[in-house]
């Protein structure tokens, strides 16, 4: 265990656990796993009487950081347990910071994320003190855009220390946020809201979202930051009108994988996952490494599956290199030779489910 003060607030790492990396995947990177207790003293914690919680003087954001480490052997018989520690590889990496929905927690989508840091992000994963619990803590999640930006904060404040086993392997002007359902209105605020929007944010991720406005025109005009939004037309819980919304109120380009049958239960797997992933990390690649050519790759994908509709708007034609189509539909270009389906993106394979069930909201 290692405590750590990082300005005002307490950094707590507990140990570290490399995740599935297999012996030979994506880029050569494995994924390097870390634990860390993040606590801001400046905000407090209300009670939450029906789990039986206290009001906190402070915030308590405990938080899996995934990282790129070398792709090494395995020194055990399994190629999913790692030793403790191990070094980050060399960086910087863009960072991601994945907010959860209601009533679930990190674990729940390490296997949606864990592809994307073979690609070289780094994904923090926070725990929100109180809507992790059950839907009794929504009430909290007013405070959640601003755990996002704290959460930033530390990460970049261990990337800046010289010594530490993050120190220089994060890019603090390559910083993306995504999250689902509850996470990804979470997201949405901490990106578009008048109250809380983070000007280090340079692309945001809406899985199964909506924009609730801190108040009444908080989301009108808001700022160009691109977006990708992922929804399934059948959502029971998170209607799929939430995301048409933002997709035609968006101040920047956006891109809108609208998903004919799928629900916000388990975004990461099956062929909605494949897709929603795919989508991602093209997303992520175009926004943060200037390279927009996978989406193309996604709009072909998606019109080859039959599944659901690519939507992209260009909200100033011509001024965004990233985007190629001001329509909806799956509109593409063919491959170039050596670039069949996704093999840029070769590491991206379905996730396996693991850990809880995801959060319905």
């Amino acid at each position: 265990l290692v405590l750590v003060l990082a300005g005002a607030a307490v950094v707590v790492v507990v140990g570290g656990v490399i995740g599935d990396g297999g012996a030979a995947s994506g880029e050569g990177l494995a994924v390097g796993r870390r634990e860390v207790t993040f606590v801001d003293p400046g905000r407090s914690t209300p009670a939450l009487p029906e789990e039986d919680l206290d009001a906190q003087p402070d915030r308590t954001l405990e938080t899996v950081v995934l990282y790129p480490t070398a792709n090494v052997e395995a020194t055990s018989e399994s190629t999913d347990v790692r030793p403790a520690g191990p070094p980050a590889a060399d960086g910087p990496f863009p960072l991601v910071v994945f907010a959860h929905g209601d009533s679930a927690g990190p674990e729940a989508y390490v296997p949606l994320v864990e592809p994307l840091v073979r690609e070289g992000y780094v994904v923090a994963l926070p725990r929100f003190p109180r809507t992790s619990r059950s839907a009794t803590g929504l009430a909290d999640a007013v405070d959640q855009p601003a755990d996002v930006s704290f959460v930033i904060d530390q990460v970049l404040a261990l990337s800046d220390r010289p010594d530490g086993w993050l120190a220089g392997r994060v890019d603090p002007d390559r910083i993306a946020v995504a999250g689902h359902a509850l996470g990804a209105i979470t997201a949405v605020a901490v990106t578009y809201d008048r109250c809380c929007a983070d000007p280090r944010i340079d692309a945001a991720i809406a899985v199964a979202g909506t924009g609730v406005p801190s108040a009444a025109g908080a989301l009108d005009d808001p700022p160009p930051t691109p977006l990708l939004l992922v929804h399934g037309v059948d959502d029971p819980t998170v209607p799929v009108a939430g995301s048409d919304e933002l997709f035609a109120r968006a101040g920047g380009p956006a891109w809108y994988l609208r998903l004919d049958d799928g629900d916000d239960t388990v975004p990461g797997f099956g062929r909605d996952g494949e897709l929603t992933l795919a989508a991602m990390s093209a997303f992520l690649d175009a926004r943060l490494r200037d390279d927009p050519e996978g989406l193309a790759e996604v709009a072909e994908e998606v019109e080859g599956s039959g599944r659901g509709e690519w939507r992209v708007r260009d909200v100033e034609a011509g001024a965004d290199p990233a985007v190629e189509v001001a329509t909806t539909a799956a509109v593409g270009r063919p491959a170039r030779p050596g670039r069949a389906g996704r093999g840029r993106r070769s590491g991206l394979a379905t996730p396996r489910p693991s850990g809880p069930a995801v959060s319905r909201w």
